[in-house]
């Protein structure tokens, strides 16, 4: 399966995973790589792991990352 990223201006055609965000109670596990946060496709940055996402980041629209758990 191909999902579309967007970051920005640029996209890729790829499929990545990113444990931090599978980790978040926001993913949605339905759709590959967006979450309640980016509900268009989380940005590279956050996927590859380059940004945590605890902090909030353009476009998020105020959600972060939370654990599913409070184990995590």
């Amino acid at each position: 399966m191909t999902d579309y990223i967007m970051d920005g201006e640029d996209s890729l055609r790829k499929e990545l995973y990113n444990l931090s965000c599978i980790k978040c109670k926001h993913y949605h596990r339905d759709v590959s790589n967006t979450c309640d946060a980016f509900p268009d496709g989380i940005p590279i940055k956050i996927l590859q792991d380059n940004l945590d996402h605890r902090e909030p980041y353009k476009g998020d629209h105020g959600i972060q990352f939370e654990p599913l758990s409070k184990d995590m």
